[in-house]
């Protein structure tokens, strides 16, 4: 009797429990660009065509601390290169194709936005320790810019790198010196746009005059 009782139960139960349905598949997301992944505190404005990263323009060093390694490159030729993961290099927002001409081609701009020594001096220690340069060096090595400030390059700490000078007792100066100077004159006289003369320096210094047409 009790059996018969409980079966119209069970069948009533069975009929209100829904079917089991799979959760639905997460969606998915896009990965942020690799050299974005290490934080430098501003986020990006936007990234250039060939990669190189647009940040918020600042006056001081920007960005965290970095990486426990990097390496100094070298060309064939013997030339000093950045580590491309620790120092891709960045452009600052602040300069645009639109207002060369009263930003990077003013005398004097880099002078306004270029960091104090108080800021650059630790800098420079942290990244010459990082690329696992002696201290011994350097009165030889430069904090450079890779993409330099005179072609709207950023102060954020993945623009710069501990460059040890490729002319023997001239100090600080080295051949990267000039390209500098020899793609912001073509990008003042209009023959170099602003974005490609970044994306050639960042890319390859000792390749990018020829690159760009320049030699």
């Amino acid at each position: 009797m009790r059996s018969a009782l409980l079966a119209p139960l069970v069948i009533l139960l069975a009929a209100c429990t829904p079917l089991y349905a799979p959760p639905p598949a997460p969606v998915a997301t896009s990965a942020p660009p690799a050299a974005l992944t290490q934080d430098s505190g501003l986020a990006p404005a936007s990234v250039t065509p060939n990669g190189v990263q647009t940040l918020p323009a600042s006056s001081h060093v920007t960005g965290m601390p970095y990486p426990a390694q990097c390496a100094l490159g070298k060309t064939s030729n013997g030339d000093w290169m950045p580590d491309p993961r620790c120092t891709p290099g960045a452009a600052s927002a602040a300069v645009t194709q639109a207002n060369i001409h009263s930003t990077i081609c003013v005398s004097g701009y880099t002078a306004k936005i270029r960091p104090p020594v108080s800021e650059t001096g630790p800098v420079k220690k942290a990244a010459m320790k990082a690329y696992g340069e002696s201290a011994t060096t350097s009165i030889n090595t430069e904090l450079d810019h890779d993409v330099p400030l005179e072609l709207g390059g950023s102060n954020d700490i993945t623009n710069l790198w501990p460059q040890p000078s490729d002319l023997p007792g001239q100090g600080f100066r080295n051949k990267k010196d000039t390209v500098e100077n020899d793609l912001k004159r073509a990008v003042c006289a209009g023959t170099v746009k602003l974005a490609d003369a970044q994306n050639l320096i960042a890319s390859d210094w000792t390749t990018a005059e020829r690159n760009a047409g320049l030699s």
